[in-house]
Order: structure tokens, then C-alpha cells, then sequence
């Protein structure tokens, strides 16, 4: 209620505390015009003005009432505040500086004036005039604010610190000290104080949106993504509008994977902001996670169009990067690569884009072009873990273990707490029979975490691989209680159901797998088939194992010259003739130490070993893969190019002695005391090369009945070096290349050769054992009979026959699956012809 006066000024000034501005305003219009020199009225009617946001009108008011009273210091300090408020910086400095010319102790005035130098970006300005304020009153509020905020512009954060928290220290109820205090903590790495600070800001001042989403901001990124979340929905909530406020509370409901909650934010931001590239990013990335795929796929696109229309096309490098990821979880993987590769066409040396298309070419067994995709990486960035391990997944993919460990020992460096790294290395050392190493990355991934169900398969495998099927069953048994097993849990059930009697249901899981189509890459597909195949033979159930068999080899997709081979085997032939054999230099090395155990894969050379190295004065190798190494050298040490076997025409006594020395080096670490090594190198084609390094050395070569020995070969899903096993009709020209092989050498070689029938050895296992152990000049030693209780490591297919005694099982097998092989049988019958014209 306005006081009825006669005055006209005071009726004036009680509108103006009354906030009735406009009413005011015209009061003040009028004294002016009626006594135009009175100068509190024009103050007044620009303080009306100010208020009522017409600067400009203000400032004139202001000047009026300054020429009226030029030494009045507070209508120019009035003016001062009205010039900086209408913007008129430079002319608002002339004026403080004025005052203080008059007025030097007035320390408000002072700090007035350094903030005006802040917001003329001269914070050393700003600066010297706040400590001047600051020496006539330390305990300036203002000037100790605006000093922080310019030690900060200058970007001493520290002393900045020191201001802010005066503040906060003296005036604990200041908010915007104690955010500017987080802020500083933030920028100087002292998070957990920071985020104390602006929670003591928010506390003070709730209603200060900026401080909330501060406090979110710094939050989410130490890792508290609720309370993060806690404090973006109150900005949102201060400010419903606000897009980076919206944008981050999803992003955060993301991370905890609320994808719908995400889902509506995110809509939320796009109304504010419909054209904004990386929103519509976010929501493809969202509607993904929640597998709406086609939304996603679409939301993607909206987001390249917007980007195209822009004229910022290498903005839609991360739309076409989720989108290639998501056509790829949808099974479109010829349109994920193509949406992958423009990712990369965009932003050709950015990791994840790279890494993103390896992955799907290796998911596509491209295997040529993931290996350079992830060569790309490790070029761009050679220290990254994740590279050399999808590097090494294509090489083990290619049956290059050797060199997938490798890669995977540089994933595991780099990344060390990646606990699948660890596993996978361990499977590719265990796949080399280096089971002490396995052994030691598997309980290294299991000390990292207990629960992981393939660190546990995996170690039930070790534990299958050293007889332990106990054990083994120990390790699984509390997983098998559980729903949604992974696909090497299943595996490794299979492996010891057949000891705990439990076949049914692991055909059971098995097949399971197969009809959910739950196991997606081809891998596991094949290893899915070749695993029921096993059991369905166990069970009897030979039309099933069989189907299941060929499933798995189809699958494969390997492909294997027959007509290319057989070329290769007459031209090895020609070349290792009598007289070229026979007329080469021989290593001056005569060391008896190697046993070399040859023949067709599945012919008994596992059985074989696991014999002799029962024997006390016998270290069983394993495949060493030395000696295949030996011949891929032998051209570049002889210095020529021409490819082995060619090269053997240039070869030095002296250089075969390097080879030998070599080679038993090698055998010296596996084993330094023992008389006799056995290497069960496969490598048949080497026989010749092996008489020329070892002269004394002994071999001895398992035979098997054709059809056995390739149906056997075609139960077990070898690797890509044996790419002739996952067909029956290949299956059968190799044996015959191989069989004209042996006879080759049978007539050219004069090294000590034992010839063992695989059944023979079934029904007359003590005999054919004594006459292993006298070929290799030893004294008998009983324990050779007991081989099953051997307790070394079996790294090759056949560990689990070799942990029982012989059974006879075995033996004419091909017997089950007659209806099956004619293939098989026609191209051994066609051996068997030729032989016979060859004799004739």
C-alpha cells in the first residue's frame, strides 16, 4: 500500500520499494521534468529503468545525474554498475578508475573494478587490482572471489584454490566458493575433495543447476554412476531443456543398463535439439542394446542424412560405425562391412573403427583381410592388446598355433587384466602340449576371477589332458546346475560324460545348443557336430555319429587340391630318388637320442609314444614341429632360391651339423637326461632330410588299415594343416600320395626304420612293445605294459584313448559306417589299381 504524501519524490520512492516499477518510472519522469536539476530524482529513474531492463535509457538517466553532481562518487559508482550491465565495459573502467582516484580506500570499489578487467579477458589486470583491495580489506568477499576466478584464468589453480576455499571458509554458506573450489580440486586430480565441495555447493545453493550437472559430470567419470545419476536427474529437473543435462543422464542409465530410461532422455534431448548428428548416434545406440535393431538401423541413418546435409559427412563416421556393428548382430554382414569400411574410409587411423571391421571379418572367416585389418592396428597404435588378440584368433583359425600364441602372449602384456586373453592363451599352449604353461595362464585367470565359466572349462580340459577326469568333473559339476551354459562348459562335459556316465545329457546340451542355434560362429558350430559325432559313436547310435560327422566336416568349407597333391607327391618322389639321397653329404653328428614316429595322423604314432615314453630312459615330445621349421630355413641358409627339397643339391656336411646341433638343443631343454626322445612329427615327407641331419637317428612308422586310419581322421576336427581330412574321397587320395611316399623311402632310405601294424598291437600289445623297446636299444622295463597310467601330458587327438588300455574297439571300426564311405573306398580302390599296374 503506497503512503499518501504530498511529496512527490517520496511518493515516488515508495513505488520504487514497492517494486511497482512502471508507476514509478513515470513519477520519476515527471519530478525530472518538472526540476530537471534534481539529481536524485534522475539517479531514481535510472535505478527504475535498470530494473526494468532498458540499459541504454538507464545509462543516460545516470549521466544526466553525473553532470549534475560531478563529485558525487556514488551516482558515478552507480553509473559504473549501469555501463557494465549495458556492456559498455572499457567506459565503466574509466569510471571506477576515476572513483578511486578520488576515493583510493574504497576496497568494494576496487573489486569492482578487477571483475570488470576479468570480463575484459585481462586477468592480470584483475589480479593486481583485487589484492590492492585486498590489502585495505582482506576479508573482502567479492575481491577474494574475483582474484580466484583470475589466478584461474591465468591458470595458477592452486592460489585460485587458496581463495576459493577462504571464501568458503569465511562465508560457509557461499555456494559458488565451494563449487569453485571443486572445480579446482577437479582440474588439479583431487577428485574425491572436488566432489565434496560441490556437493557443499549444491547443499548451499540447490537451486544452481550448473552445480548438479558439475557434480554429475565428475561423478560419472570417478566411476559413481548412480549417485552421477542421482545428480543429473536434479539438473534436468532445475532444467528440463537442457540437452548436455539430458544427454549425460543417458548416458549414464546406459552404463547401467537402464536402455529404456536412456531410450526416453535421449528422445527428450532430440526434441530440444532434432538436428544434433550425435543424438540420434546415441539413440541407434540405445535402441541396439534393447535389440530394436531395424529402429536403430534407422535411427543411424537420420543421423548420416542430417550429417550429409550438413556438410559435415566425417561427422556420420561413428553413425556408420554403430550401424555397421548392429547390421552385423542382425546377420547382414555383407552391409555391415560395407558401413564399417565408409567408418574407416572416413577416420582411416582410428582404432576402434579399425578393429571394429577386423572383428567382423574374422565373424565372416575372412581371414585374409582381418589379419591385415588387425596388421592395421598394430601399425596405427603397436601396442594394442586387443589387435594381437583378434590376430591371433585368425591364426589360430588358420592352424598357425604357433604363431597365434605368440599374439596372444602380446594381448595378454598389453592387456593383462583381461581374464579371456589369459584363456585363450592357455587353450592355444594346451593345443601345443605345453600344459605346465596352459596350467599357469588358466590359474592365473582363474585367481583374477573364480566364477568365469570358460576359465573353468578350460581347466577341466587341463585336468581331461592329464588323466584327471575326476577332477575335471569337480570343476564342472556346480556349473551344470545352472541354465544357458557356455559353449565350452558344454564341451568340456562332453569330454569326461563318457567316465561320470553321464552321455545321454551331454548329447542332450549338445544338441540343444545346435537346435537354439545358440553358438553362432562356424567354429562352434564344428565343434558343436564333431563333439555329438563322438558321443552318438559311444552310444552306438552309428547313423546319428555319422550325420553329425559330416555336418561338421561340411562345414569346414577347407579346400584341398587331390589332383594339385598327387602332382607334389610324384615330384617329391622324382627329386628324392636313390641316387640323390644317397649321393648328399651326411651330418658328422651321430647322436642316438631322436626316435622320429611317423605315419597317416590316427594310425596309432600317439599310442605308440605313450609306450615308449613309459620307459625310464624315454621322454615322449610330443609333435615337434623342428624339423617341418628345419626345411623352411634350409633355403635361406644355404643362400638360394630354390625351395626345399630342390635346395638339398647345395647342402655342406657342416650345415647339416648346425641343423643337428640345433635340433638337440632343443631336446637337451625338454629333456636333458633322457637317452631317447620321441618327436611324433607327422611330417612323413621329411624322412630324407631327417637321414641326412641324423644319420643314427631311429624312425619308426604306424601303419593302420586304410578305412580305419581315414574314417578315424575324419571323426577328428584336425586344423587347417590337415585340409585333405574333411572329405572322404580326399581323405582317400592322401592316403594314397602318402602310401607311394613310404615305398619311396622304404626303397631309398638306409636309415634304421621299424614298420608297427596298429592291430597288431591291440591283440599282441606286449610283444610288438618288446620289439618297440629293443628298436630303440634299451632293456626292457615292464612299466612299458602299464602305458595308460603314464601321467604325461597327451596334447594330440588321441589322449583319451591312450589313458585306457588297448581295446580292440578300434579295429575294424570302418565296419559301423559301411553305407557311409563309398568315397572313401573308391579313391583307396583306385590306389590299389594303380599299384597294381605299376607293378606289372
Amino acid at each position: 500500500m503506497v503512503t499518501k504524501s504530498k511529496d512527490p519524490g517520496a511518493r515516488a520512492q515508495a513505488l520504487y520499494e514497492e517494486r511497482k516499477l512502471p508507476e514509478a518510472l513515470k513519477m520519476f519522469e515527471k519530478i525530472c521534468a518538472a526540476d530537471p536539476d534534481n539529481a536524485s530524482a534522475w539517479v531514481m529513474r535510472g535505478a527504475c529503468h535498470q530494473k526494468l531492463g532498458d540499459f541504454d535509457a538507464a545509462v543516460a538517466s545516470l549521466q544526466q545525474a553525473v553532470s549534475l553532481e560531478p563529485e558525487s562518487v556514488e551516482i558515478q559508482l552507480n553509473l559504473a554498475n549501469a555501463l557494465v550491465t549495458s556492456g559498455d565495459l572499457p567506459q565503466a573502467v574509466e569510471i571506477y578508475q576515476e572513483i578511486l582516484r578520488l576515493r583510493p580506500e574504497r576496497a568494494a570499489v576496487w573489486a569492482l573494478l578487477g571483475k570488470v578487467w576479468l570480463q575484459l579477458n585481462n586477468p592480470r589486470a584483475a589480479e593486481q587490482v583485487c589484492r590492492r583491495a585486498l590489502q585495505l580489506k582482506p576479508g573482502n568477499i567479492n575481491a577474494l572471489m574475483t582474484l580466484g576466478n583470475a589466478l584461474r584464468a591465468a591458470g595458477d589453480r592452486r592460489q585460485a584454490l587458496d581463495c576459493f576455499q577462504k571464501v568458503a571458509g569465511l562465508m560457509p554458506q557461499h555456494g559458488a566458493a565451494h563449487a569453485q573450489s571443486g572445480r579446482m580440486l577437479h582440474q588439479l586430480g583431487e577428485c574425491g575433495a572436488a566432489i565434496e565441495a560441490y556437493r557443499k555447493a549444491v547443499q548451499c545453493d540447490p537451486g544452481r543447476q550448473a552445480i548438479h550437472y558439475r557434480l554429475g559430470r565428475l561423478l560419472q567419470d570417478e566411476g559413481q554412476i548412480e549417485a552421477a545419476e542421482a545428480a543429473y536427474r536434479q539438473a534436468v529437473k532445475l532444467r528440463p531443456d537442457d540437452v548436455p543435462a539430458l544427454t549425460n543422464l543417458a548416458h549414464v542409465l546406459m552404463l547401467q543398463k537402464k536402455q529404456k530410461d536412456a531410450l526416453f532422455f535421449y528422445r527428450r534431448a532430440l526434441e530440444q535439439d532434432p538436428e544434433s548428428i550425435q543424438l540420434h548416434v546415441n539413440l541407434g545406440c540405445a535402441l541396439r542394446d534393447l535389440e530394436r535393431y531395424q529402429e536403430a538401423v534407422d535411427a543411424f541413418r537420420k543421423s548420416i542424412q542430417i550429417a550429409s546435409g550438413s556438410g559435415e559427412a566425417g561427422d556420420s563416421a561413428d553413425a556408420y560405425y554403430y550401424m555397421g556393428l548392429t547390421l552385423q548382430a542382425q546377420g547382414r554382414l555383407e552391409e555391415a562391412a560395407d558401413s564399417l569400411r565408409e567408418a574407416v574410409r572416413l577416420y582411416p587411423e582410428y582404432v576402434p573403427y579399425l578393429l571394429g571391421l577386423a572383428r567382423l571379418q574374422q565373424a565372416m572367416e575372412d581371414y585374409s583381410r582381418a589379419l591385415g585389418s588387425f596388421q592395421r592396428v598394430l601399425q596405427v597404435e603397436p601396442g594394442n592388446g586387443d589387435a594381437y588378440f583378434g590376430k591371433g584368433g585368425v591364426l589360430h583359425a588358420l592352424g598357425r598355433n604357433q604363431e597365434a600364441i605368440s599374439d596372444y602372449r602380446q594381448a595378454v602384456r598389453y592387456r593383462p587384466n583381461i581374464v579371456r586373453y589369459k584363456i585363450a592363451l592357455a587353450a592355444a599352449l594346451m593345443g601345443e602340449s605345453r600344459h605346465e604353461e596352459a596350467a599357469e595362464y588358466c590359474e592365473a585367470a582363474l585367481s583374477a576371477r573364480p566364477d568365469d565359466a570358460d576359465a573353468i572349462a578350460l581347466a577341466a580340459q587341463i585336468a581331461v589332458r592329464r588323466g584327471e577326469t575326476a577332477k575335471a568333473y569337480e570343476y564342472l559339476r556346480p556349473l551344470l546346475e545352472k541354465e544357458d551354459l557356455s559353449e565350452n562348459v558344454i564341451m568340456a562335459f562332453a569330454n569326461v560324460s563318457r567316465d561320470v556316465g553321464r552321455i545321454p545329457e551331454a548329447i542332450r546340451l549338445l544338441q540343444g545348443a545346435v537346435d537354439k542355434g545358440a553358438l553362432q560362429s562356424t567354429e562352434s558350430r564344428v565343434n558343436l557336430h564333431f563333439n555329438l559325432g563322438r558321443l552318438y559313436d559311444m552310444e552306438g547310435d552309428y547313423d546319428s555319429a555319422f550325420h553329425h560327422f559330416a555336418q561338421g566336416n561340411r562345414l569346414k568349407q577347407v579346400s584341398f587340391g587331390a589332383a594339385h597333391h598327387m602332382l607334389e607327391v610324384d615330384a617329391l618322389i622324382t627329386q628324392n630318388s636313390w641316387f640323390f639321397i644317397n649321393g648328399l653329404p651326411r651330418s658328422t653328428i651321430r647322436s642316438e637320442r631322436p626316435v622320429f614316429i611317423v605315419g597317416m595322423p590316427r594310425s596309432g604314432t600317439t599310442l605308440v609314444e605313450q609306450i615308449l615314453s613309459s620307459h625310464p630312459a624315454v621322454h615322449g615330445a610330443g609333435e615337434l614341429p623342428d624339423i617341418g621349421q628345419m626345411a623352411e630355413r634350409l633355403p635361406a641358409m644355404l643362400g638360394t632360391r630354390k625351395r626345399f627339397p630342390q635346395c638339398l643339391s647345395l647342402v655342406t656336411a657342416s650345415h647339416l651339423d648346425e641343423l643337428a646341433g640345433t635340433y638337440l638343443a632343443r631336446l637337451a631343454k625338454l629333456s636333458p637326461d633322457a637317452r631317447r626322445v620321441t618327436d611324433k612329427m607327422l611330417g612323413f615327407m621329411y624322412l630324407g632330410l631327417i637321414q641326412l641331419v641324423f644319420p643314427s637317428a631311429r624312425v619308426i612308422h604306424c601303419k593302420r588299415d586304410p578305412l580305419d586310419t581315414c574314417l578315424s581322421g575324419y571323426f577328428q576336427d584336425f586344423s587347417s594343416a590337415h585340409p585333405y581330412s574333411y572329405d572322404l574321397y580326399n581323405l582317400g587320395v592322401y592316403y594314397r600320395g602318402y602310401e607311394k611316399i613310404m615305398q619311396n623311402w622304404r626303397n631309398v632310405l638306409s636309415i634304421p626304420m621299424l614298420e608297427v601294424q596298429y592291430e597288431e598291437m591291440v591283440v599282441d600289445q606286449e610283444n610288438v612293445s618288446r620289439r618297440l623297446i629293443e628298436f630303440c636299444g634299451l632293456e626292457w622295463d615292464d612299466r612299458c605294459l602299464k602305458f595308460h597310467e603314464n601321467e604325461r601330458f597327451v596334447g594330440t587327438a588321441s589322449y583319451d584313448q591312450v589313458r585306457r588300455p588297448i581295446y580292440t574297439s578300434s579295429v575294424r571300426r570302418w565296419e559301423n559306417y559301411e553305407k557311409y564311405i563309398g568315397p572313401l573306398r573308391e579313391a583307396l580302390e583306385l590306389f590299389q589299381v594303380q599299384q597294381h599296374r605299376e607293378g606289372q
